[in-house]
């Protein structure tokens, strides 16, 4: 019998809360993440109205350095916006961010559940 750490149980525990549902978990454990679904899943989160880069990184199973690079091309693509007040960065969605995401949830109804059953 082969039996399983407090401490991996712990994170498990971790990133059910984080991700919000067994679907994600399970897809998670399942197969890797592309890139396009990394970027548009931290789009989604801070579209849902999560700001705080911490939250966001726990939110999407991601580490700090990643992170920032996905935050700065994000950024630079106006898809969202940094606002900076008493040294803490904050990330806001932009217009054309929320019609990315738009546009991705219509092809995601449109192709098979196979096909997309990673982005949501």
């Amino acid at each position: 019998m082969k039996f399983i750490s407090f401490k991996y149980l712990q994170r498990i525990n971790n990133f059910l809360i984080a991700s919000e549902s067994i679907e994600n978990v399970i897809f998670m454990i399942r197969r890797r993440r592309s890139r396009l679904e990394v970027y548009l899943e931290v789009l989604r989160v801070i579209g849902k109205g999560e700001s705080k880069p911490t939250r966001i990184m726990y939110k999407t199973n991601l580490s700090w350095m990643p992170l920032q690079e996905i935050l700065e091309f994000l950024v630079s693509q106006n898809l969202i916006r940094e606002v900076e007040s008493n040294n803490r960065k904050e990330y806001f969605i932009m217009e054309k961010g929320k019609r990315v995401l738009s546009y991705f949830e219509e092809i995601r109804k449109i192709l098979p559940q196979e096909i997309t059953e990673a982005y949501y």
